[in-house]
């Protein structure tokens, strides 16, 4: 139990992060006129987002990383993905984000 409760300090991390990103909009919306109707709905999606490209970007990180070159162009190539495309960087960052976005609003692997 002990590591648990090193762990909950954490937690207060993520929402001071959160709170700062608040006071960011917050200052924004000082300068810029926006509707109040797209001024909540980007408050509500805003963070989503940002969530899913920084988890995108870290899955396709992780995957960059643990497999080699051949294993790489065999993975692509499976998913009609050819490394002399010119759109190569956002074929990918497309096929991570699929999967990123299956993954979180499906079940899951199971």
């Amino acid at each position: 139990k002990a590591p648990l409760r090193l762990l909950r300090p954490l937690r207060l991390l993520k929402v001071a992060k959160m709170l700062r990103i608040f006071k960011v909009l917050h200052s924004i919306e000082r300068f810029v006129s926006v509707d109040l109707w797209l001024q909540r709905f980007l408050m509500l999606v805003g963070p989503f987002v940002c969530i899913a490209h920084i988890f995108n970007c870290g899955f396709w990180l992780v995957k960059e990383v643990t497999i080699t070159v051949d294993d790489m162009e065999a993975f692509l190539a499976s998913h009609g993905i050819e490394e002399d495309m010119a759109l190569f960087t956002w074929e990918r960052y497309v096929l991570s984000g699929y999967f990123i976005n299956t993954v979180f609003t499906t079940v899951g692997f199971g």
